[in-house]
């Protein structure tokens, strides 16, 4: 059953991976834009973000299952009390956000293009 759910590479190195992108097009791109408020604004969405993903986990240390992705036989329940009354995936939720702040933190078109590539791949 879990064969199908398999993940391939974990989420937090997804993030990683897409951050670096983002940075290393911004840095050899033209495509800077001038954001008024940038830095206030990527700090939003970087606290917010890390509160999401940080109220995730803690609401599953809370419900003793595991917090890893790569291994959902270790499940032992299901959550829907905490922030997942509100959102069913808030450590992607979380994890979206912080890469909204870097685009934004970088200001660079290409930057925002390849955020939208990893929105839509679904992770």
């Amino acid at each position: 059953m879990f064969n199908a759910l398999e993940l391939k590479v974990p989420p937090l190195a997804l993030i990683f991976l897409f951050g670096a992108l983002m940075w290393l097009v911004s840095a050899y791109s033209v495509f800077t834009i001038a954001l008024p408020w940038r830095s206030a604004f990527a700090r939003i969405f970087y606290i917010g973000g890390s509160v999401i993903v940080l109220a995730g986990i803690l609401t599953f240390r809370r419900m003793k299952t595991t917090v890893n992705p790569l291994t959902p036989e270790a499940t032992t329940t299901m959550v829907t009390s905490g922030i997942y009354r509100f959102t069913r995936n808030p450590m992607y939720l979380g994890f979206l956000l912080i890469l909204v702040g870097w685009a934004i933190d970088l200001s660079n078109l290409l930057s925002f293009v390849l955020y939208s590539c990893r929105s839509l791949s679904g992770t």
